[in-house]
C-alpha cells in the first residue's frame, strides 16, 4: 500500500483465474472499457490492478467490493482485495 498526494492507493491481489471463478460467493467483473468499475466519492480508496495498476475501483469502501474479483481490462489479470493477517 501506498499513499500519493491526498489519495489512498492500493494494489489490489492478482489471483488465477480458476481461483476467481470457483467461489459461488464471489461475482467476477469484467468489462472492454479501461474506465473504473465502480467510481464513488465516499473515501479516496483507489484499488488498482496488482499487476499493471490500472485503477479498478474508487472512492467507495472496501467493504463494498470485498465479494468482488475484477479482472482488468488491460492487461487480463483478476484481482480481489488483498487478504490480511486479521482476516484470516
Amino acid at each position: 500500500m501506498h499513499a500519493t498526494g491526498d489519495d489512498f492507493t492500493v494494489p489490489m491481489q492478482v489471483v488465477p483465474a480458476v481461483t476467481a471463478r470457483a467461489d459461488p460467493d464471489v461475482v467476477v467483473m469484467t468489462r472492454e472499457s479501461v474506465a473504473p468499475f465502480i467510481q464513488g466519492s465516499e473515501t479516496p480508496l483507489r484499488l488498482v490492478c496488482g499487476d499493471c495498476e490500472q485503477l479498478l475501483v474508487s472512492g467507495v469502501p472496501a467493504s463494498r467490493v470485498a465479494q468482488m474479483v475484477f479482472r482488468c481490462p488491460r492487461c487480463g489479470s483478476f484481482n480481489r482485495l488483498p487478504i490480511t493477517r486479521s482476516a484470516r
